[in-house]
C-alpha cells in the first residue's frame, strides 16, 4: 500500500459528509470539514465553542455537532472529535487543500452542484493524491466531463453507505481516465485503514447497491399488493426469516425515507430508459400508494408515519400500526393494527440452516411459499440479464448485498442453493433468463460459487470461474473453521486440523457461553498442542464472542446445593485456561463484539489477541453476585503490575483502586482501545478493522510468534500481591461507598471479596507470588459467595429479565 494518508478536505458537512468525516477521524487522519459560509450569528449554541470561534463556519459545525450526537454512535472513540477542524469554503478551502491527501467531496446529491464544486476545485488545482465524489448512484464519467487530464486521473467515485460505521460497504467507480494504480492503492487503503468491504463496480447508473435495491425492493411491494398480503406478512416474512435485518421491506423503506425510495426509482428510470424490467416502476398499485402518501407527507421515519406508525389508547398504551395496502392502492390511506407475523409451516423452519431454510420456503403449498417464490424468481431473472452490465463477477454483487444491506448471504448464493432446477420452475412462471445463466446452470458448472481445496471461485460474467482473492473473500472465516479434518466436537464447540499445523477451535453454544463441553474441547487442543499441532486459534463468527461462563448450568448446581460439583467446575475451569496459557505451543484468539466475564477470562489465558476495534469487553460476574474466577482477577492483577511498572516507581495501590473499581462495578469497555486502558486487551493487541480479516490476520500472527521461537510464560512467584495495606485501602473504598449509599450491602460484601483476591489475600508485607495462589483465592471467594441467597437472585434475574439486579 504506497496511498498514505494523513489528512484530508471532506466538503460538505451533511449528514454523509460528517459520518464520512468521523470514519476518518476514528482512523486517525486528521479531517477538514467544509461547508457553505454564512454570516456570523452571535447567538448560536454549540457546546465548548463560542460564537466567534464559529464565525462564518456554523454549518460545518452544526453537522459535526450533529454527527457526534448521533445514535447510534458515529463515533468509535469520542477522542476523535478532536481531529475534525470546522471550517467553510470562503475562507479556509485554500489552507485546507494545501494540508491534504485526500479531498473528499460529500454535498448535495445534484448533479450540477457538484460539477459546479469540482470545476471549482479544478481551477485551484490541489496537489492532494486522491479527489473522490461520494454519490449513491450519479454517473461518474458526467461527473468527470471537462475536467484537466491530470486532475480526472486523480478523480473518482465512491459510495460509502450510512452510517459508515456500521455498514462497511464501499463502493469505487472509476471513470476511463482514472489512474488503475490510484484505484488499486485506494481500494488497498480503504480496506485496511478504513476497514471497508471495498468492492470496484462499473460506472453504470447507481452502480451495484442501489440498481439491485431499487428493484428488490419495488418488486418485493409490487408482488405484494398483487397478492393481497399486509405489511406485517411481508417484513415477518423478508427480515430474520431470510437471513436479512429485521427491517426487512417496509421498516426499511420507512428508515430510507419514502421520498428518497421514490426519487432514486425515478432517477434510475431516467437513467436506465433500456432496463430490461422496467416495467415493475410503473405498477399502478405502487404509484397510487406511493403518491397518496407523498402528497400527505408521510415520509416514515422522520415525519413519525408511513407505512408504520404508532397512536396511544385511551389508557396511554402505545399500539402499533401498519398502512392498509388494500386501501392504499386506491389512494386512501388509513392505518390498522399490526400483529406479530406467525404461520405454522414456516415457524417449523426457523431453527434450519438458512441455506436449507430457502429452498424449504420456496417449496410451501400455501400462499406465503408463493409469494417468496415469486420476488425471487423475479430477482434471479434480473440478475440474469444486467448483472454482467453492472459487475465483474457473482462474487462481487454478493459481497456488495451482504455487506451494504447486511444479508447473511447474497443473491447468487441463495441461487445456488437451488440448484439448476430452479431453471424449469422459472420458466414455467413465464421469467426470463439471461443467456448466460441458462447455459451456465445447464453445463457442467452449476453453481455460481465454488470452493476446492481452500480456494474459492466465482462466477465471471465474461465466462468461466475465477479466483477470489484472500483479501476479498468474506468466505475467509468458514474457509479456515470449518474445512479441516474434526478432532474433537459436540453441542458447544468443535476442534479442526488447520493450515500449516494450526488447530481452530469454534465455539457455538448460545451466545458463546463457556460450559464442560467447551472445556473438555479445549482440554483436547491442549493436548494435540503436546503433539505436532502447530498452535491453536479460538474463535466464531458470532458478534458475541462468549457472554462468560453458563449461568444456567451455575444456577442448577446452586438449587440442588451441590457445592462440591461448582467447586470441580471452578477447578475444572481454572485449570483448563492455565493449560492453554502454559502450552508448548502459541495460543491466540480472533474476537469481535461482546465479550463478557469467563469469556473475558478466556482472552486472558492466551498469548494474543486480534480485536475488532469495536469489541468490547468486561469482567461483569458482580452483577451476578460473583468474582472472576477462571483467573481474571490473577491476569488483571499480573499485566497491570508487572515488576517493570513497580520499578518504575508506579502506584501499585492506584492501579488496584482503578482495577477493584472496574471489576466491581461490571464496567464493560466502549470499544477495544477502552479494553486495553482498562487492561482486558494488551497494548500491542492487533486491532483489525475489516471483520472478516480477523482471523486471516491471527493466523498470521501466530506463525510470527512461531517463527521469533515462542517460548511459553512463566507462572511462578510473577504476580504482585500488595498484601493487608493494600487491601486496608480497597476496603476503606468500599466502605465509604457503603456509608454514602451507592452501594448495598450485597455490593459492599462482593467488592470486599474481590479486594481480598486483587491484593492476593492478607498477606503481612507484599509478595510476588504464584499464579496459582490467586486462582485458589478466587475459588474460595466464588464458593462463599455462590452460597448468599442475594447472588442466586442476581443470577435468576439476569438469567429471566437479561439485566443485573442490584440487590
Amino acid at each position: 500500500m504506497t496511498l498514505n494518508i494523513q489528512t484530508a478536505t471532506v466538503l460538505g458537512a451533511g449528514t454523509m459528509g460528517a459520518a464520512i468525516a468521523g470514519l476518518l477521524a476514528d482512523a486517525g487522519i486528521r479531517v477538514h470539514l467544509l461547508d457553505l459560509a454564512s454570516d456570523p450569528d452571535p447567538n448560536i449554541n454549540i457546546e465548548g465553542v463560542a460564537p466567534v470561534q464559529v464565525g462564518r463556519s456554523q454549518l460545518a459545525w452544526q453537522g459535526l455537532t450533529r454527527m457526534a450526537a448521533g445514535r447510534p454512535p458515529n463515533l468509535v472513540h469520542k477522542e476523535s472529535r478532536s481531529l475534525i477542524r470546522p471550517g467553510n469554503m470562503d475562507e479556509d478551502l485554500e489552507a485546507a487543500l494545501s494540508e491534504s491527501e485526500w479531498v473528499l467531496e460529500a454535498v448535495i446529491e445534484d448533479m450540477e452542484t457538484k460539477r459546479f464544486l469540482l470545476a471549482r476545485l479544478a481551477d485551484l488545482n490541489p496537489t492532494c493524491r486522491l479527489i473522490t465524489t461520494n454519490t449513491s448512484g450519479l454517473p461518474i464519467h458526467m461527473l468527470a466531463e471537462g475536467l484537466p487530464a491530470d486532475f480526472a486521473s486523480r478523480f473518482m467515485g465512491t459510495h460509502f453507505f450510512n452510517p459508515p460505521r456500521y455498514l462497511p460497504l464501499l463502493e469505487l467507480i472509476p471513470h476511463a481516465g482514472t489512474d488503475p494504480a490510484l484505484l488499486a492503492d485506494f481500494g488497498t487503503f480503504s480496506s485496511v485503514r478504513l476497514g471497508r468491504e471495498t468492492v470496484v463496480c462499473r460506472d453504470t447508473p447507481y452502480f451495484i447497491a442501489n440498481r439491485l435495491f431499487a428493484f428488490f425492493h419495488q418488486v418485493t411491494i409490487n408482488t405484494a399488493l398483487d397478492m393481497g398480503l399486509t405489511v406485517a406478512e411481508v417484513d415477518g416474512l423478508t427480515g430474520s426469516l431470510l437471513g436479512r435485518p429485521n427491517a426487512a421491506t417496509f421498516r426499511l423503506a420507512d428508515i430510507v425515507g419514502l421520498d428518497v425510495m421514490d426519487l432514486v426509482c425515478r432517477n434510475l428510470d431516467d437513467l436506465t430508459p433500456d432496463d430490461p424490467c422496467r416495467s415493475v416502476r410503473f405498477h399502478e398499485g405502487y404509484r397510487s400508494m406511493m403518491t397518496a402518501l407523498l402528497e400527505a407527507g408521510h415520509l416514515g421515519s422522520k415525519t413519525g408515519q408511513g407505512f408504520y406508525r404508532t397512536e396511544r389508547d385511551a389508557n396511554g398504551k402505545r399500539l402499533f400500526l401498519s398502512l392498509d395496502l388494500a386501501e392504499a392502492i386506491e389512494g386512501r390511506l388509513s392505518w390498522v393494527p399490526a400483529p406479530r407475523f406467525s404461520d405454522e409451516a414456516i415457524d417449523t423452519l426457523h431453527g434450519m440452516p438458512l441455506a436449507e431454510r430457502f429452498p424449504a420456503l420456496l417449496e410451501l403449498d400455501n400462499r406465503f411459499g408463493e409469494f417468496l417464490w415469486q420476488i425471487h424468481g423475479q430477482i434471479f431473472s434480473y440478475l440474469s440479464q444486467v448483472a454482467g452490465d453492472i459487475a465483474n463477477d457473482c462474487h462481487a454483487v454478493d459481497r456488495v448485498i451482504r455487506t451494504g444491506f447486511a444479508w447473511q448471504l447474497g443473491p447468487f448464493e441463495l441461487w445456488d442453493t437451488l440448484g439448476p432446477e430452479s431453471l424449469d420452475r422459472m420458466r414455467q412462471s413465464d421469467m426470463h433468463l439471461g443467456e448466460w445463466t441458462a447455459g451456465m446452470l445447464a453445463s457442467s458448472d452449476t453453481s455460481f460459487h465454488r470452493s476446492a481445496n481452500g480456494k474459492r471461485t466465482s462466477w465471471n460474467f465474461r465466462g468461466g470461474m475465477t479466483p477470489v482473492p484472500a483479501e476479498v473473500n468474506y468466505h475467509a472465516y468458514a474457509d479456515a473453521m470449518r474445512t479441516g479434518q474434526v478432532i474433537a466436537e459436540n453441542e458447544s464447540a468443535c476442534l479442526r486440523t488447520g493450515q500449516d499445523g494450526i488447530l481452530f477451535l469454534e465455539t457455538r453454544s448460545v451466545l458463546n457461553t463457556i460450559d464442560e463441553q467447551v472445556l473438555s474441547v479445549c482440554q483436547e487442543a491442549c493436548d494435540q498442542l503436546h503433539g505436532s499441532a502447530a498452535g491453536l486459534i479460538i474463535a466464531n463468527d458470532d458478534d458475541i464472542f462468549s457472554a462468560g461462563a453458563n449461568l444456567k448450568l451455575i444456577l442448577a448446581l446452586l438449587e440442588a446445593a451441590d457445592w462440591q460439583e461448582l467447586e470441580r467446575l471452578a477447578k475444572l475451569g481454572q485449570d483448563t485456561f492455565m493449560a492453554l496459557r502454559q502450552a508448548p505451543k502459541p495460543v491466540w484468539a480472533a474476537a469481535r463484539g461482546m465479550t463478557a466475564g469467563g469469556g473475558v477470562e478466556l482472552l486472558l489465558s492466551l498469548d494474543g489477541v486480534v480485536a475488532h476495534p469495536e469489541a468490547c469487553l468486561g469482567l461483569t460476574e458482580s452483577a451476578v453476585g460473583l468474582v472472576p474466577g477462571w483467573g481474571g482477577c490473577k491476569e488483571l492483577v499480573r499485566r497491570s503490575l508487572a515488576r517493570e511498572f513497580l520499578d518504575r516507581g508506579g502506584d501499585a495501590h492506584q492501579v488496584l483502586k482503578d482495577r477493584h473499581a472496574q471489576v466491581a462495578m461490571a464496567k464493560i469497555s466502549d470499544n477495544a482501545q477502552d479494553a486495553q486502558a482498562m487492561g482486558y486487551l494488551p497494548q500491542q493487541a492487533s486491532l483489525v478493522t475489516r471483520r472478516s480479516q480477523l482471523l486471516p490476520w491471527a493466523v498470521r500472527e501466530l506463525q510470527r510468534s512461531l517463527d521469533l521461537g515462542y517460548v511459553p510464560p512463566a507462572v511462578h512467584q510473577n504476580t504482585y500481591a500488595a498484601g493487608r495495606d493494600g487491601l486496608a485501602n480497597l476496603e476503606m473504598e468500599v466502605f465509604m461507598y457503603r456509608e454514602a449509599g451507592y452501594i448495598s450491602e450485597h455490593d459492599a460484601l462482593i467488592a470486599t471479596k474481590l479486594a481480598h483476591v486483587l491484593c492476593g489475600g492478607r498477606l503481612a508485607s507484599p509478595a510476588w507470588m504464584d499464579e496459582q495462589w490467586f486462582l485458589d483465592l478466587e475459588r474460595e471467594a466464588n464458593l462463599s459467595l455462590a452460597g448468599e441467597p442475594l447472588s442466586r437472585d442476581r443470577i435468576v434475574h439476569m438469567l429471566t429479565q437479561k439485566k443485573p439486579l442490584r440487590n
